[in-house]
């Protein structure tokens, strides 16, 4: 049983059988083929990660400015709560000067 340019079992033992015309070209070709698209495919992980890892960045600064908007919110409506009580504290002292 033999193939090309592999060995083949000819009555229980191997025998090399010789490449045909040309096939170590074909061979080189492919072999420049594979390492271009691997070489591509490479570079596209590499992409990918690069943008992966960015995005993750992108996503914690999200998470950052959303802390950072959450207590500014809250810094907001305890001054704006604390600013209420003494609007209605002057306006009391107010009417009671007003009604001595």
């Amino acid at each position: 049983i033999g193939g090309e340019g592999g060995t083949g079992l000819t009555q229980g033992r191997y025998q090399m059988m010789p490449p045909r015309p040309g096939r170590l070209a074909e061979l080189e070709e492919e072999n420049a083929e594979l390492k271009t698209a691997l070489s591509e495919s490479e570079a596209k992980l590499v992409a990918a990660t690069t943008e992966a890892e960015s995005a993750g960045k992108v996503e914690a600064q999200i998470g950052d400015m959303a802390q950072a908007y959450e207590r500014l919110r809250a810094d907001y409506e305890g001054l704006r709560n604390e600013s209420a009580r003494e609007v209605r504290r002057l306006k009391a002292e107010s009417r009671a000067a007003q009604s001595r």
